[in-house]
């Protein structure tokens, strides 16, 4: 499941969020563990803490929901996306 930075290549999502959208030189996503090593094997991932894959390893099945990608992009966003996540955020919590 996409998040962050590359869920705003969704429309809909970026829309949402009062973002533009599109490319994002980053990858950033949310794999169940179970799925680890099929996808480093079949992309040929390995560790490195300056590559542009982010992965979210996890036992439970992700939510995909804007939430998710408002926590990631306030975490690892532009300035203007983080402050689009913050509004979202807010938003959400005065509900």
């Amino acid at each position: 499941m996409l998040s962050g930075r590359s869920a705003l290549q969704d429309v809909p999502t970026a829309t949402r969020l009062g973002l533009a959208g599109g490319d994002s030189e980053i990858v950033e996503g949310y794999l169940r563990r179970e799925h680890l090593e099929e996808v480093l094997t079949r992309f040929g991932l390995v560790a490195d803490a300056e590559g542009e894959v982010f992965l979210h390893i996890s036992d439970e099945t992700p939510v995909d929901s804007i939430i998710t990608t408002a926590l990631d992009l306030v975490e690892r966003g532009t300035t203007r996306e983080r402050s689009a996540a913050h509004n979202v955020l807010g938003s959400v919590l005065a509900q």
